[in-house]
């Protein structure tokens, strides 16, 4: 089992629109509501990794920042998958810039080759209306 492991980081820079930025790693981007995010993992985990998740506002490096209060939550974590919530000032959730880094023990081997071999489509994503 040892051969099928390995250390896996992802990273990336997500716009507000949900497109990619910046980032190193295979990853799809889905945006499923006013400031929630999906991102999938090409090819999933081994095991649930950790993620780390920070809203960058108002992308601007002379700029005072916004409000503290300005953050992003990681809502759930698997491992094909992570949900991040942003919002603003007023912890309402908004569209916003962020960047993520997750790491964990990645397939490789064997186990990464049937995975391989496997269709893959994007797993269904939850657009309830938020309040």
């Amino acid at each position: 089992m040892a051969d099928q492991l390995a250390l896996t980081i992802v990273t990336g820079f997500i716009a507000r629109d949900g497109s990619k930025i910046s980032g190193e790693g295979d990853y799809d981007v889905v945006k499923a509501n006013r400031g929630l995010y999906n991102i999938v993992f090409r090819p999933p985990f081994a095991v649930t990794p950790v993620v780390v998740a920070t809203q960058v506002f108002p992308n601007d490096v002379n700029n005072q920042g916004g409000s503290t209060r300005d953050n992003a939550v990681v809502v759930g974590i698997t491992e094909r998958q992570f949900r991040v919530k942003v919002g603003n000032g007023n912890g309402d959730p908004e569209d916003r810039d962020f960047t993520f880094i997750a790491t964990g023990v990645g397939l490789s081997g064997a186990a990464l080759a049937a995975w391989e071999a496997e269709e893959h489509r994007l797993p269904d994503v939850d657009v309830a209306d938020e309040a």
